[in-house]
């Protein structure tokens, strides 16, 4: 299971009884991002590497089926440009580090994709939702650069099933 906004400080994996706990965090009370692993699947990773405080890699080698998942937290709509940027650049880091491998990436990345455009139907299908941020911009334009598909399209689902968060304008 990936986590967004760990919110600890360090780059530490930590063994439980039935889990592997790991988080990759640099400010304190602040983002963070981390994986928690099932005991029995610990023979089957290569490398968990936590990249910055918004991107995490873990490697898997499951009978000679080799993936990566990346688990990222990303900057919200409020952060500047340079801050997004940057994260974009730690994840194309994470691909690079995944190499071959079958690939998700996943987390939060506080971004509103809406309903794709006609040249978008390689990477998104028709159950989008809303209307496109600057930030599902970005997102979508990751995902094609990258060729990704965004997987919580591809499936119908109830309206009220399609976002998990929601923003609200106040007036005052």
């Amino acid at each position: 299971m990936g986590l967004s906004e760990i919110r600890k400080v360090g780059n530490l994996i930590e063994e439980y009884d039935d889990f592997i706990f790991h988080y990759m965090g640099e400010t304190a009370g602040l983002y963070g991002v981390g994986f928690i692993i099932k005991k029995y699947l610990k023979n089957y990773i290569e490398a968990i590497i936590g990249l910055s405080e918004r991107v995490s890699l873990l490697l898997l080698n499951i009978s000679d089926f080799e993936f990566a998942i990346i688990q990222v937290y990303s900057p919200t709509d409020a952060a500047d440009y340079y801050l997004v940027e940057q994260f974009y650049i730690t994840i194309d880091k994470a691909l690079t580090l995944a190499g071959k491998r079958k690939i998700i990436v996943m987390g939060d990345f506080n971004a509103k994709i809406g309903m794709p455009s006609t040249n978008e139907k390689l990477i998104m299908k028709n159950y989008g939702y809303g209307i496109r941020n600057i930030r599902g911009e970005r997102l979508i334009e990751f995902a094609y650069e990258n060729k990704l598909s965004v997987i919580n399209t591809f499936f119908k689902k109830k309206t009220r099933n399609r976002w998990t968060w929601r923003s609200l304008k106040w007036k005052i």
